[in-house]
């Protein structure tokens, strides 16, 4: 695979128009295919590389990792965003030279300064959105050093999440955990001092290929045991219980919304703006011992619904098998949300799916 800017005339030309939205992560096949967001691009690869799957064997390490797979990416938004936009009097340099250099990658310092400072005055207002204000920065940053502390047990455990090989778990992970936490100074620092086994992690998972010096047995393919690791397990409890209440108010948000909007054919835009990836209005609910307020990204309804649909073609043994896993980890009750109309995804856009 070969990686390159955004700022390239090509990706203007030819790639926006074809993935209909600006947009990245964007992957283009050798037949001349674009495939648009990471999680496609993962279950797209996932399909055409059956050699090394990305989804384990067994019932509760495939719900495990369904529930994490959306737990995860959602959970580490906040302190992403936070760690990154509150901290530029530390950090602002490297910040505004990243963004200036995708944008302006031959221009002049003060051609890559100006770039990089607009994209930092627009997301400055985006934190609020998300519910990340002063009053709720204490909790915000609890919970990373918290989940922090759980994926060094982990790593310690296992060489990933689920066991011997990566899973889409972890790669719903790495996301935030590398992009944003683990390249940024400050965040970086907090990492390779109070995670060191973590940082190490990271590293790992951006080398080719499956390998875990810690671990030299060196496991090819997935073990027939269907065990999910008891650090594992702490995780996902963990991140049940401090994002559950926003899952379950975003859920019902979206359930009013399709009231409102019962008669919207499938296919339809979600939102009057008919954005790509729409945002609902904002909802009140409890994280750990704050209370925040926070506008219902789409996205993480479509997330969700990946774990509910592995929950629901699940057979009645299959579920038997997981039903010590979700009630130990409180991840019963996610799994029991009910969304009226499905989320489908059409021409890379969130659009409104069948009646459930």
């Amino acid at each position: 695979m070969i990686e390159v800017l955004p700022s390239i005339p090509r990706y203007r030309a030819v790639v926006r128009p074809a993935i209909g939205n600006h947009r990245i992560p964007a992957v283009e096949t050798p037949d001349g295919a674009f495939i648009q967001d990471s999680t496609v691009i993962l279950d797209t690869l996932e399909v055409r590389h059956p050699e090394r799957p990305a989804t384990p064997p067994g019932p509760a390490r495939r719900i495990a990792m369904r529930l994490l797979e959306v737990l995860l990416l959602d959970g580490l938004i906040r302190p992403a965003m936070h760690y990154r936009w509150n901290f530029l009097h530390e950090q602002g340099h490297f910040i505004v030279s990243e963004f200036g250099r995708s944008l302006k990658p031959r221009g002049t310092p003060e051609e890559i300064e100006t770039a990089g400072r607009r994209v930092a005055e627009k997301m400055a207002g985006k934190l609020a959105p998300l519910g990340v204000i002063p009053d709720t920065i204490p909790e915000i940053e609890a919970s990373f050093h918290d989940l922090l502390r759980h994926l060094e047990a982990c790593a310690f455990a296992t060489p990933y999440l689920l066991g011997e090989l990566p899973s889409l778990a972890d790669y719903a992970l790495m996301g935030p955990l590398y992009a944003h936490l683990g390249r940024d100074p400050v965040p970086h620092k907090i990492m390779r001092t109070t995670a060191p086994s973590v940082a190490r992690w990271v590293e790992q998972m951006n080398e080719p290929g499956v390998a875990s010096p810690e671990f030299p047995e060196g496991a090819t393919a997935w073990s027939d045991s269907d065990i999910v690791p008891e650090p594992t397990r702490k995780l996902l409890a963990m991140t049940a219980r401090d994002l559950g209440p926003e899952l379950v108010a975003n859920v019902e948000a979206w359930n009013s919304h399709c009231n409102d909007h019962e008669d919207a054919p499938a296919g339809s835009p979600i939102t009057g703006d008919g954005m790509d990836q729409p945002s609902l209005p904002e909802v009140r609910f409890r994280f750990r011992g704050a209370t925040l307020l926070a506008g219902v990204r789409v996205q993480t309804l479509w997330m969700l619904q990946r774990a509910l649909d592995e929950w629901t073609c699940m057979g009645a043994q299959d579920r038997s098998a997981c039903t010590g896993l979700l009630e130990q980890t409180g991840a019963d009750t996610l799994l029991g949300l009910k969304m009226l109309r499905r989320v489908d995804r059409k021409n890379n856009r969130l659009v409104f799916g069948q009646t459930a």
